[in-house]
């Protein structure tokens, strides 16, 4: 994920594995819920930040 600088671009990525790799689904869709969990609570916290 080297090339994933944003969290709406690793969500992207990890998104496409699970296409790409079938078989490798499960593992992708645990990654993919662990970086929309943090994405979700970053948004919380700017969004708070900000006021």
């Amino acid at each position: 994920m080297e090339d994933t600088d944003t969290p709406l671009k690793q969500l992207y990525f990890s998104a496409q594995l699970m296409l790409i790799n079938p078989g490798e689904a499960e593992q992708a869709l645990a990654v993919f819920v662990g970086l929309l969990k943090n994405y979700f609570k970053l948004l919380r916290i700017v969004i708070f930040w900000k006021g």
